[in-house]
């Protein structure tokens, strides 16, 4: 008898440290790479037709560094752009497999461009474009139903009685100018930014931030707009929130791809953060900002014709979320990251990624934490792949603005949003 429970307690021990060994620790569930300097801007990263990923980020010098990443996160290539007078804003998967990096000329703010890049970092084209309203800001941009590229472009001017924001279409085989035109519908003293766009059934959706200026101080009201318009920037509708007024830059500011379409376009979703405090879209990192703070993650549907509200949810994670992005899932439903956590500039905190999967209609499946090891984290997109997600995201080592470096981060999810192994 003595033996037979020897034996038994030996059995659970060994099945016990292997239970241990098998439990997996989830600082190793991702995959990173030392970017080597405190990071002053990132742009939301895109998938290739082909499945591998690129993203792209900015030094405090200008200087922009590519990187493309394969299906399972390893790294392909990197491209280091030293040309600090011009300062890409987004990047667009074209339907012939290649990308293109857009954004203004900083030194004019009056010029804009766009290069095309094939996946093996070859530069296809180049081409610059009068920007005739000058004060360039963000910039969106998106495939048009035929196949050519779309962008949306926002001056940051202070002359309220001209168009601030404008539509241009480009030829995609050689950036080709074909026009460009004032998105129609927004009131002149209303300064829109487009973060994100996109284009389905001969209809344009853009989302982003805008300002209304004040009369009297450094004041400005900031909100969030969702616009519907063609492709010549004839406005069909669009929805603002409430402006929040704060003492420098507030508002309700989303960034990347926080705008996502059903299937069939039915519906149009965007995506916000219902918190006093803002941020700049694309200068989003702890030296370059005063507050990140955000409450709680909203988003609301819209009938695609109309604008007329369908359905709205709210959600809520451990902190304060901020940094909205949003995805199609791949059974009709839609698929969220952001932020999850409130920092101050110049101050040690530690963020998380929150994740939440909910059906057509916005009903929760499920709602997720991913914890890295480091004090800043941001997702800058996530994709729906095979049996499960994957999340590309940056990490900030000390948000001190004292040299800290920055990791650039891929991370695979099963389809319940459990950090799995990419490989």
């Amino acid at each position: 008898m003595g033996n037979i429970k020897g034996a038994i307690c030996l059995v659970c021990l060994l099945c016990f440290f292997s239970c241990k060994k098998s439990t997996p620790d989830t600082y190793t569930k991702f995959k990173s790479y030392r970017i080597g300097y405190e990071l002053a801007s990132a742009i939301p990263s895109i998938q290739l037709s082909d499945g591998s990923f690129i993203t792209a980020t900015l030094d405090e010098h200008g200087a922009c560094l590519i990187i493309r990443l394969d299906a399972k996160g390893n790294k392909v290539w990197e491209r280091n752009i030293s040309e600090s007078s011009l300062h890409p804003t987004c990047l667009t998967a074209t339907t012939d497999g290649n990308f293109v990096l857009s954004g203004y000329n900083t030194v004019s703010r009056s010029s804009l461009f766009a290069t095309m890049y094939s996946p093996g970092n070859d530069s296809l084209w180049h081409v610059d474009y009068d920007f005739q309203p000058g004060n360039a800001n963000n910039m969106a941009a998106c495939n048009a139903a035929d196949g050519n590229i779309l962008f949306s472009i926002g001056a940051s001017s202070n002359d309220m009685a001209n168009p601030a924001t404008f539509i241009l279409k480009v030829n995609r085989a050689d950036g080709s100018l074909q026009y460009m035109k004032p998105l129609q519908g927004i009131p002149d003293s209303v300064r829109f930014q487009p973060l994100s766009m996109v284009a389905r059934n001969n209809a344009v959706y853009i989302t982003g931030s805008y300002f209304v200026a004040q009369q009297m101080g450094p004041l400005l009201n900031g909100s969030s707009c969702t616009v519907a318009t063609n492709e010549n920037g004839d406005s069909l509708w669009q929805v603002t929130k409430p402006p929040v007024l704060n003492d420098v830059v507030a508002g309700i500011y989303n960034i990347g791809e926080s705008i996502a379409c059903s299937a069939d376009a039915g519906s149009v979703v965007a995506g916000y953060v219902s918190g006093p405090f803002g941020y700049r879209a694309l200068n989003i990192l702890p030296n370059s900002i005063n507050q990140v703070c955000g409450a709680d993650i909203v988003l609301e549907a819209y009938d695609a014709a109309t604008g007329y509200r369908s359905d709205t949810a709210s959600f809520t994670f451990e902190d304060q979320s901020s940094l909205t992005i949003i995805k199609n899932a791949t059974d009709g439903g839609y698929i969220l990251a952001a932020t999850d956590n409130f920092f101050l500039a110049n101050e040690n905190s530690t963020t998380h990624i929150a994740l939440a999967k909910t059906d057509a209609h916005f009903n929760v499946n499920w709602q997720r934490t991913i914890n890295l090891p480091d004090a800043s984290t941001m997702p800058l997109g996530i994709f729906p792949v095979d049996n499960g997600y994957v999340i590309i995201a940056y990490v900030i080592s000390d948000p001190k603005n004292d040299g800290s470096y920055s990791d650039l981060v891929f991370l695979k999810t099963d389809m319940n949003g459990n950090l799995v192994d990419g490989n």
